[in-house]
């Protein structure tokens, strides 16, 4: 999928779907023979669910999975050097504009969560506590996504990863 599909699955996403805020709970597929998985799918969130929603209504999308792609990675803050597992968010065969059939793996985060945390400006316990988390966080994403990269560039599918700014244009 070149970057103008991509561009435009994740308009197309934005456009579609009800946001309703916070939200965690076991999704009903409208067209269960498109997904591919055990049971019914989970979100932890109401942007997951939004994705859920685009997934399984579009007439493009001819199957998808959510947490059904799993991707060997290193975190590189571990202490004991073993391999994790990633399950990426979603997993679909779409047709592009194009007629094509893609596969595309699809991560969904908080944009802050894609950038480096900022160190704090009070050193406090607390603020510095929050601040190696956050930075745990941000490596453990990036070791993940570089991760996906590779392993979809590998294996002849897209990584996608879609914020905020994606799911809620205006």
């Amino acid at each position: 999928m070149n970057q103008l599909d991509l561009n435009h699955l994740a308009d197309t996403i934005n456009k579609r779907g009800k946001t309703v805020g916070w939200s965690q709970g076991t999704f009903q597929p409208t067209h269960p023979e498109k997904y591919i998985g055990y049971g019914n799918p989970t979100y932890r969130s109401s942007w997951e669910l939004k994705v859920m929603n685009y997934l399984d209504r579009n007439e493009n999308v001819i199957h998808w999975g959510s947490e059904t792609l799993r991707i060997p990675y290193m975190f590189e803050l571990s202490t004991n050097g073993k391999q994790k597992n990633y399950y990426v968010d979603f997993y679909c065969e779409i047709r592009n504009q194009q007629g094509i059939v893609e596969k595309v793996a699809i991560e969904v985060k908080p944009l802050g969560q894609t950038a480096p945390p900022i160190p704090p400006k009070n050193k406090t316990a607390k603020a510095m506590k929050n601040y190696l988390y956050s930075v745990s966080t941000y490596v453990k994403n990036q070791n993940k996504w570089k991760a996906a990269e590779i392993f979809c560039r590998k294996n002849g599918m897209k990584f996608m990863l879609l914020t905020e700014n994606d799911l809620f244009k205006k």
